[in-house]
């Protein structure tokens, strides 16, 4: 669904066309865009964890156990949330060509869970199991270059740069059989990367706005092991990979 997304940042490419083919003949841009600028964007983020459980059988886990216990470990969840991000940037411009760097933080609140309600083992109906897998993240910084092309008071830019978010990570297993239980709590500060795409055009003075999208991904965010309460031998492995689908519109003051 979230190819979706790019629907709106395609259009504003052929907005950013059209202008441009109506500003042919022109030698150079109208407005310049080097110096420094700070501002805001507001929009939405849709978050996926996607986090990966194996079980460990030493003798507690038997025949079809991990092949009903990791699918439900193993379940991605997603989310949808406002996103709103500072921002600062510096560019340079030569021509029509603009580069700069740009940094933001942002604030999101990223909260999924997913529970398996109880379910019965293959290999003993009897009893029940139950896993509860809980990601959370709040906030994002990033860093990135961006290179653009400039006509008139439009400008057209690609970016892309590395990227710090925190995750929590809440794992919790637990059966009727002895009964048994295991659980995870992570929380890791995760370095991954940010890339896009974006339309800016100025306003008056020395406002512009601007429109993108940007994908971010984080991997292997955790990479840990939980033991069963009573057969320490067996337990699971977990690892969790997230990735962040932005879309946002800001306001900058150009200095």
């Amino acid at each position: 669904m979230w190819l979706k997304s790019i629907v709106p940042a395609v259009s504003l490419a052929a907005l950013f066309a059209t202008n441009s083919a109506n500003a042919e003949g022109e030698e150079i841009s109208r407005s310049t865009w080097g110096g420094q600028y700070i501002g805001f964007a507001v929009g939405v983020a849709h978050g996926k964890a996607d986090p990966t459980v194996r079980a460990k059988a030493s003798g507690y886990f038997i025949t079809t156990d991990p092949g009903q216990v990791d699918p439900q470990g193993s379940r991605n969840i997603d989310e949808t949330n406002l996103v709103g991000s500072l921002l600062w940037g510096l560019n340079r411009q030569t021509g029509l060509t603009v580069y700069g760097v740009e940094a933001d933080v942002s604030l999101t609140n990223f909260d999924a869970q997913y529970s398996s309600g109880n379910i019965a083992y293959i290999s003993l109906p009897t009893s029940t199991f139950s896993i509860t897998t809980k990601v959370r993240s709040n906030w994002m910084a990033s860093i990135r270059p961006r290179l653009g092309y400039a006509r008139e008071d439009a400008l057209m830019y690609v970016t892309a740069g590395p990227s710090l978010a925190r995750f929590k990570y809440d794992f919790s297993f637990t059966d009727t059989n002895i009964p048994e239980s295991a659980s995870v709590h992570s929380s890791k500060v995760k370095l991954g990367w940010t890339a896009g795409l974006g339309y800016e055009r100025k306003l008056q003075g020395d406002w512009s706005w601007k429109a993108e999208y940007l994908y971010s991904r984080f991997d292997n965010i955790i990479d840990e092991s939980s033991a069963l309460r009573t057969v320490p031998a067996d337990g699971f492995t977990h690892k969790l990979d997230h990735e962040i689908h932005s879309l946002r519109i800001g306001l900058t003051k150009n200095f």
